[in-house]
């Protein structure tokens, strides 16, 4: 016979909220059998543009330089599109000219053109080799953004290899590395970018998330407690501070951090599912089901606040609600093995064996290979 929906580890508890998803690293990841909150919340950080020098204008190629000088002037003036125009003007009066494709390689990142932005980089140094060891910062940065972790990584590592020291290098280098699942590495990357920046939040909450995954909880707590130090309106520090504290056992703790992220944002589903798994944690079930009722009318297409409504319901023996919450949760998500699982506990309980076993069976082909204890305790 199944167990209870709540027993430490088992298949019936609340399901995580994604955070890390929803973040400029677009990962996502949904852990079924533990109790486990976002990985990590990256922040949206501007490209730091690398002042370009203006140059004197020289006799040969004089219109292409004049061009370049004029591009230099708007990007200094955050005058992009007529930057773009004098870079590429300067390009047609000189084709191998690296510092132009350089410029407009800064305005196309700038404008979040990455594609076109890689591909002036890649002429920077194809027509000069030698150029300044930042156009593999800048390019790596593209390709960061751009879905192709990898590839920034490899550029990250020329880039330092070449003498480039910058935080914000560090700080996308070990977010790539983070990506790939590379989290040993990430670590001395972040240390060095806190090296470089010490008072630059998001180092700190991505260094904590690098920790959290080697599950060094120790260290990810104090990492996300210093960057809600450096700014007190981090979102995502704060949410990765609750659920850690979460994990931890320091369930009031998270839950004054989770207020903390209520006040900031509002009506915010991410932090009031969380919320909600702190307080059935407590075993504050009214409140918890008020707040999980909540996020199915925030978010009415998430099938995770369905799941956790369901389980909330289940504390409180009322089976037949549960189904139907299980029942939308599978709806909406139909590989969610959790859901199939729990709606047959649900079944078990109310004495509907044939609809549990088909549930358990649906859990195990959806990922959830714990249910087959349960159909082998019916064989």
């Amino acid at each position: 016979m199944s167990e209870l929906f709540f027993m430490a580890n088992s298949l019936g508890n609340f399901m995580p909220t994604d955070i890390y998803k929803e973040t400029t690293m677009k990962k996502t990841l949904l852990l079924f059998l533990c109790i486990y909150v976002a990985q990590m919340a990256f922040s949206q950080i501007e490209l730091a543009v690398i002042d370009t020098s203006s140059t004197l204008v020289l006799a040969e190629n004089q219109e292409a330089e004049l061009a370049y000088n004029k591009g230099v002037a708007a990007l200094k003036s955050k005058q992009m599109t007529e930057a773009v125009d004098a870079f590429t003007q300067a390009i047609a009066l000189k084709d191998s000219f690296a510092r132009a494709f350089y410029g407009r390689g800064v305005c196309f990142a700038e404008q979040k053109r990455f594609a076109d932005a890689v591909s002036d980089f890649d002429k920077v140094v194809a027509y000069k080799p030698s150029y300044s060891p930042d156009v593999y910062y800048q390019k790596g940065f593209c390709l960061f953004f751009l879905g192709k972790p990898e590839g920034a990584i490899a550029n990250f590592e020329k880039a330092a290899a070449g003498g480039f020291s910058n935080y914000l290098c560090h700080y996308y280098w070990g977010g790539a590395l983070f990506q790939v699942s590379k989290f040993k590495e990430a670590l001395p990357v972040f240390d060095k970018g806190v090296a470089l920046k010490a008072d630059f939040a998001p180092l700190y909450n991505d260094r904590g998330s690098v920790y959290r995954k080697l599950d060094k909880l120790q260290l990810a707590l104090a990492d996300y407690q210093r960057a809600v130090q450096l700014d007190p309106q981090f979102v995502a520090a704060f949410l990765n501070l609750a659920s850690v504290q979460f994990k931890m056992g320091k369930n009031d703790l998270a839950l004054a951090s989770i207020e903390k992220v209520i006040r900031l944002t509002g009506d915010n589903e991410q932090a009031i599912n969380l919320r909600g798994m702190i307080r059935a944690a407590l075993k504050d079930y009214t409140r918890a089901q008020a707040d999980f009722e909540k996020v199915t009318l925030l978010k009415p297409s998430w099938a995770v606040a369905y799941y956790n409504l369901g389980n909330v319901l289940v504390t409180q023996r009322d089976f037949d609600a549960a189904v139907k919450r299980y029942t939308k949760a599978i709806q909406l998500d139909a590989s969610m093995g959790a859901a199939y699982y729990a709606r047959g506990s649900a079944y078990e309980w109310l004495g509907k064996k044939d609809k549990a076993l088909a549930d358990w069976a649906l859990a195990v082909k959806n990922g959830v290979p714990a249910a087959q204890q349960n159909i082998d305790y019916y064989k």
